[in-house]
């Protein structure tokens, strides 16, 4: 890690889940964390037919489900917060259950943006 930001090599983009959770957790400002992951193109591939044309989906992308699955193993809190509108809160919870992605909370309407500044951002590429 430098200047505050996980990169691949940090650890190393084949690295095990645990690992990229221990990543995660030394960039906490608490413990247990509370840890906000977003849904499409992160906790999905973007690949398959997108939420607003069918309900299902895209597909799971396991890595990052792996990891958010040990984090939530390890106690820090999950919240699923997505861009999706509060209309298809049911089918997104639907859909996180039926994958088995454990979480706390979910929350929609974060708002859109192409991009996000923010001090305590880690991109789903560096995992």
């Amino acid at each position: 890690m430098k200047d505050g930001l996980l990169r691949l090599s940090d650890p190393p983009d084949d690295a095990p889940p645990t690992e990229i959770a221990d990543a995660i957790e030394g960039r906490a400002d608490r413990d247990p964390a509370r840890i906000a992951v977003d849904v499409d193109e992160t906790l999905t591939t973007g690949e398959g037919t997108p939420w607003w044309e069918d309900g299902l989906g895209p597909e799971l992308d396991d890595r990052v489900a792996e990891i958010v699955d040990e984090l939530y193993a390890r106690g820090h809190t999950i919240l699923i917060w997505t861009a999706r509108p509060w209309r298809v809160a049911g089918e997104t919870a639907g859909w996180l259950t039926g994958h088995g992605v454990r979480y706390h909370g979910l929350r929609m309407a974060k708002g859109s943006g192409g991009v996000y500044l923010d001090d305590k951002a880690v991109n789903v590429e560096q995992l």
